[in-house]
């Protein structure tokens, strides 16, 4: 019967870690395994804990994440990432040392920054049967067009001060980009000064920029 079950976080450089007074799940202290240069920041819980996708855990999770990425780079876990035992986590570490340690690399002094575009223009269907469906179709096609134009026009400024990015075009209606942009922690203000200046350029949209995030959309399959 094993006595514990290790929940991970994320990853972090060896020797680097600071977690005192840092508390994740079930408010249990979050503490270091290190392995060949490398560290997982865990909790150890109960036997066959189930780890629940609430608001609150996944809350808990990105705040350990958070406080780590404050001091040092983090290859943060896919919520509900856990091993029945240290052996196990160690073994894993082990495994993937090499690719692990080049994502921190590329992590190290970065963060991650989201992107919204919102608009309200939307193409109503004209009303009565004398209306024309094809002129429907061609204003919905010219809302795409310009959504896409002023998506492609918004992506491209921002990934000049990215080092990364991933971006989704028209994912949902109402929302020409959502994207996330891997940005040196020296260009976080320079980059949020040009999503205002964005902002201020486009009539009838607004941009939301939020984070700085642990880098959730750039550790590959570090998951």
């Amino acid at each position: 019967m094993f006595e514990t079950c290790l929940y991970v976080y994320g990853i972090v450089p060896a020797g680097r870690l600071e977690v005192d007074g840092v508390q994740g799940l079930d408010d249990v202290p979050a503490e270091g395994i290190a392995v060949d240069g490398l560290e997982a920041v865990v909790t150890r819980h109960p036997p066959a804990t189930r780890f629940d996708a609430t608001e609150e855990a996944l809350v808990r999770h990105d705040a350990v994440c958070t406080a780590v990425m404050r001091l040092v780079p983090v290859a943060p876990a896919r919520f509900g990432t856990a091993f029945r035992d240290e052996e196990s986590l160690r073994g894993e570490l082990a495994n993937r040392a090499g690719e692990l340690k080049r994502i921190l690399e590329r992590l190290e002094g970065r963060v991650e920054l989201g992107v919204r575009v919102f608009t309200s223009a939307t193409v109503e269907r004209p009303e009565g049967a004398e209306s024309s469906g094809t002129a429907f179709l061609e204003k919905r096609l010219a809302e795409r067009q310009t959504a896409v134009g002023l998506a492609t026009a918004v992506d491209d400024r921002l990934a000049r001060l990215a080092v990364a990015r991933t971006s989704s075009v028209l994912e949902t209606p109402g929302v020409p980009l959502s994207a996330s942009y891997l940005v040196g922690r020296e260009s976080v203000e320079e980059f949020r000064a040009a999503v205002a200046a964005l902002d201020g350029e486009h009539a009838h949209v607004t941009l939301i920029c939020t984070g700085p995030w642990p880098p959730y959309s750039f550790v590959d399959g570090a998951e």
